[in-house]
């Protein structure tokens, strides 16, 4: 949080050093600027520096409070644990208990732990940064396509006695078995017993709604009611492309289209307009995914994308376009690789330098229809660095003439 402030201070900075020297007052008639001009302007540069500073060293001073704080929390709440396992349960618990899902948070846990308010993501962090502070290995473990297409959901897995334990301190709970809490291979493994077997966190703080404030006439969620909706058989058997968030760890995302024999009529999915903010909505409502937008917008995460086709005319071309409008950087080398038919043409891509000033592209993968109808195909890109990526406006997909 100190170093957002800090930023915004410095650009503030800099501005009012900007719109000063440009300013009638900054300057005489004449080309070179009087010293009574000059000296208000080093005079004022020193005082932003000096209010810089101490905003610093407030946020600095903040974030170490904070950091006391929750050090002293995960010492209060784990006093008396004395297995990792016992530590980590005292954490999720206090997680469910005390924070509320009035906004949808942030990725700093410190944020979350001042507000005592986060979803699922934020949450997650939180618990990786407590349990951190007792020298447990933890780390963000998401799930895909979890509840229905497109679904995500993010947890926590902790690694300790030898192998990842699987922590939902949103939903609330933890599956066991033997007195121990299973890792997410063990429950999708056998998903009948371990939902049997699911501890659930009976106390919360959440509304049955998203609000941004606590509102005493919202009613509070039943946790086990909201458990049994969310852990499913269906849930943990179609739960998809899980696992650890972040590099090295890239998730397959899959987006299925049936194409019910003809796609000669095109299928647009978002519009061309340079926002991007269409995709995503335009996925949830053709019920293929929601995840549309991840297909090669990559600023926090990995993501590769796996194109599935069913229902085309066997052996027929069909083009699928995307319609590019901006880049993190440029010089971004993408690829298609094909796992089921075949891909013809467009099978690299390479974003150009321009891609973002004001000259959209399109990458457009030629593909042909195996004999069953059929056809998949991955979409990635090499990574030099993490959080690059490009952003798309629209997915076109059609048959060719």
């Amino acid at each position: 949080m100190a170093g957002r402030r800090t930023r915004r201070m410095a650009l503030a900075a800099a501005v009012a050093l900007v719109l000063l020297a440009a300013s009638p007052g900054a300057r005489s008639e004449t080309p070179s600027p009087s010293s009574q001009a000059l000296d208000e302007t080093k005079r004022i540069a020193s005082d932003i520096q000096r209010l810089t500073s101490a905003l610093e060293e407030a946020g600095s001073k903040q974030d170490l409070l904070l950091q006391a704080m929750l050090s002293d929390k995960v010492d209060e709440i784990t006093e008396g644990k004395e297995s990792d396992q016992e530590i980590c349960l005292a954490v999720a618990r206090w997680i469910s208990a005390n924070i509320a899902n009035r906004t949808a948070g942030t990725a700093d846990p410190y944020e979350t732990f001042a507000t005592r308010s986060g979803l699922c993501g934020s949450r997650a962090r939180l618990f990786v940064e407590m349990v951190g502070r007792k020298n447990i290995i933890a780390r963000i473990f998401n799930m895909y396509n979890f509840g229905y297409v497109g679904g995500g959901h993010s947890c926590a897995q902790a690694y300790y006695d030898g192998q990842w334990r699987f922590f939902d301190v949103t939903y609330a709970g933890v599956f066991m078995r033997d007195g121990k809490v299973l890792s997410w291979n063990e429950i999708v493994a056998d998903p009948a017993a371990a939902l049997e077997n699911m501890v659930v966190f009976e106390k919360t703080i959440d509304s049955d709604i998203i609000t941004l404030e606590d509102d005493p006439f919202c009613p509070k969620v039943q946790n086990r009611d909201r458990v049994d909706r969310v852990y499913t058989m269906e849930a943990l058997s179609n739960a998809r492309s899980a696992g650890f968030l972040g590099f090295p760890d890239i998730k397959t995302l899959y987006v299925k289209i049936d194409a019910a024999g003809d796609l000669k009529n095109p299928i647009l999915l978002g519009k061309i307009d340079r926002s991007g903010s269409d995709v995503n909505a335009a996925g949830v409502a053709a019920k293929l995914t929601e995840n549309l937008a991840y297909t090669l917008h990559t600023l926090d995460d990995y993501y590769h994308t796996q194109w599935q086709f069913v229902n085309l005319k066997p052996g027929a071309t069909y083009v699928l376009r995307y319609h590019l409008y901006s880049a993190t950087s440029d010089k971004i080398a993408f690829w298609a690789r094909a796992e089921r038919g075949k891909i013809i043409s467009g099978g690299s891509f390479t974003a150009p330098a321009t891609l973002g000033n004001n000259a959209p592209q399109t990458w457009e993968i030629v593909f042909q229809a195996a004999e069953d109808g059929s056809c998949a195909f991955l979409v990635g890109y090499d990574f030099r660095d993490k959080g690059v990526g490009v952003l798309i406006d629209a997915v076109e997909i059609r048959q060719t003439a």
